[in-house]
């Protein structure tokens, strides 16, 4: 028999340290699945047992109450006072309409909001969600105030006219 050569020996080892490679790499699967597994399993029993998620607070106010707390967002008498729009191509033959919110343009029979004051368009459903937590243009960040519309017609107007006694 022949003593093995260098390149046997080389092609040994290798196989070796692959094979132990392969169980390692089998092993961390092996954990990160069981690590997962009882990740969810306490996460069920939390809600068996109607446990939340632990909160971390950071400044403790005794003056804090959840309910008078004041949202972030536009308030929903606001949001229903802003202007209303179907988008249409003959109202709109000029121009592209694009919502920035969602980085689309518009398209027909498409309902919208207009802001009043800075005049900037979105979707329906884009301005409610961004308004949910914020209270200005998504675009210029101009702060957005209930919307009173002015008359066009200021209607009548009554006069009183006094006129001097004894002429």
């Amino acid at each position: 028999m022949e003593p093995p050569s260098a390149s046997s020996n080389l092609l040994y080892s290798a196989l070796v340290v692959l094979f132990f490679v392969v169980v390692i790499v089998f092993a961390l699967h092996l954990y990160a699945r069981w690590f997962t597994l009882r990740a969810r399993r306490r996460q069920l029993l939390a809600r068996v047992r109607g446990v939340g998620r632990t909160r971390v607070v950071f400044n403790v106010d005794s003056d804090y109450n959840p309910a008078t707390t004041v949202s972030r967002g536009l308030e929903a008498r606001v949001l229903r006072s802003l202007p209303l729009f179907t988008y249409s191509a003959e109202t709109h033959p000029d121009s592209v309409m694009e919502c920035v919110v969602c980085l689309s343009e518009f398209e027909e029979n498409e309902s919208g909001r207009i802001l009043p004051k800075c005049k900037h368009s979105f979707h329906t459903e884009c301005s409610d969600m961004w308004f949910y937590s914020h209270s200005t243009c998504p675009l210029c960040r101009t702060p957005v105030e209930e919307y009173k519309p002015t008359p066009t017609n200021p209607g009548d107007v009554a006069l009183t006219i006094h006129e001097p006694r004894g002429l």
